[in-house]
């Protein structure tokens, strides 16, 4: 997984640096990348809770919060989309609204990993939030996974909204 979190982010400083040449593709094909690209993050979180028994703390459930709702957004929009052939604009903006607040929290908790001074006393579930289950590559641990999701989308509805 944590190879495709840096594929992630390469493709995000490369549609970043190259938004124009990627436009016309992303601009087309926006809903199935925006369900792809929440689908995907949605399934490793459940993998390492359910298969990897790693326990979410609060903040992995805030992380939640904002990003399961964007698969069923995209997912309906795309059906709608292919039945009667129209583009919902509404659940980009949606989208980036839910994104820009998870990409917050996922900072917020990628700190707080690495200084936990900065979170406060964690939790509610019993779950310490500063609690590092893995570190790959010297960066990437469940925050930065998350983070590197909602920056992917945000990028993704930012370079299909520009003209």
């Amino acid at each position: 997984m944590s190879l495709g979190v840096v594929g992630a982010q390469i493709l995000v400083l490369g549609l970043f640096f190259m938004a124009r040449s990627f436009r016309p593709f992303i601009s087309r094909h926006i809903l199935l990348l925006g369900f792809l690209a929440t689908l995907i993050p949605t399934l490793g979180s459940l993998f390492y809770s359910m298969i990897a028994h790693f326990p979410p703390c609060d903040l992995c459930w805030w992380q939640r919060i904002f990003l399961y709702p964007q698969v069923i957004l995209f997912g309906l929009a795309l059906y709608k989309k292919y039945k009667k052939g129209s583009e919902d604009t509404v659940v980009l903006t949606q989208s980036l609204v839910l994104s820009l607040i998870g990409a917050a929290i996922a900072l917020y908790h990628y700190i707080g990993q690495f200084i936990p001074s900065v979170l406060p006393a964690c939790s509610a579930t019993g779950i310490s939030c500063s609690k590092l289950y893995f570190e790959t590559f010297g960066y990437i641990n469940i925050p930065m996974m998350s983070l590197t999701a909602f920056l992917f989308v945000i990028t993704l509805v930012l370079v299909s909204k520009t003209r």
